[in-house]
């Protein structure tokens, strides 16, 4: 409760176009549509509290209105701004300007006497709960997006790695065949001289221990394709066996 002696002599400012006009370029206070109800309930208390101090010192006088010196909306910009500042100063340029001589300081103190209450306390508490709750679904969305991008980048790398690998397999298979087919060409040129020259200079073993060969050779050929197809078939069941290991990481984190 303020003390009437604290007061200044009251002295109505007069509410005209000049005044309007003022609050309109001073006025800094502004409210959300669905303020919290206990900020509501806040404002419907200065806007009471005003009634009260403009009738012990005006009384009943028909020549003002006291929703026009003070209204709701001026009571909810204060109600809502006091969190950022409960300065008297601030208050004054909440509402565009004092409308009544100690104004100001009836609701600064009113403002006081309500932040420093459990029902502020709490309110504040539970708008706190509900920023670090924000907070923490914000942190988890974005750590989900974060998770995502990592797991289609290894993604990524693993189809390289796999490409890398299946081409070195191709390149080597390639060399390989051309060494044997190299070694081939040769053993045949040398063959046909050898016969051309003389038909009966090589003895029917030797003829036959290099058919043996080619068809060693052509199954050392057909053996190599069943373990390069056998080790693609190995990395691709690693893969595949890690990313359900990765899937199973990521849903545990949840």
């Amino acid at each position: 409760m303020v003390l009437l002696s604290e007061l200044n002599p009251p002295v109505v400012n007069p509410v005209g176009p000049t005044l309007r006009k003022l609050a309109e370029t001073e006025k800094l206070g502004g409210f959300p549509k669905n303020m919290d109800p206990t900020l509501v309930a806040f404002a419907n208390h200065l806007s009471e509290q005003f009634n009260d101090f403009f009738k012990i010192h005006m009384g009943n006088d028909p020549e003002y209105n006291t929703e026009e010196l003070f209204g709701i909306e001026s009571a909810k910009c204060i109600a809502h701004g006091m969190k950022d500042s409960t300065t008297r100063e601030h208050i004054r340029k909440m509402i565009g300007g004092e409308s009544m001589t100690g104004q100001v300081n009836m609701l600064f103190e009113c403002v006081k006497t309500f932040r420093s209450g459990d029902t502020y306390q709490e309110y504040i508490r539970k708008a706190r709960e509900a920023h670090d709750d924000l907070i923490r679904r914000m942190d988890a969305i974005n750590e989900n997006i974060a998770d995502k991008k990592t797991q289609k980048l290894k993604e990524q790398q693993d189809q390289a790695r796999e490409k890398e690998v299946a081409a070195e397999i191709n390149a080597q298979r390639l060399r390989d065949d051309a060494i044997r087919l190299a070694g081939f060409q040769a053993q045949r040129q040398a063959e046909a001289l050898e016969q051309s020259e003389n038909p009966n200079s090589i003895p029917v073993e030797e003829r036959v221990q290099s058919r043996q060969e080619i068809l060693s050779a052509k199954k050392q050929k057909t053996q190599r394709k069943k373990e390069d197809c056998a080790q693609e078939k190995r990395i691709a069941a690693e893969r595949k066996q890690q990313k359900l290991h990765d899937n199973a990481i990521r849903l545990a984190g949840f």
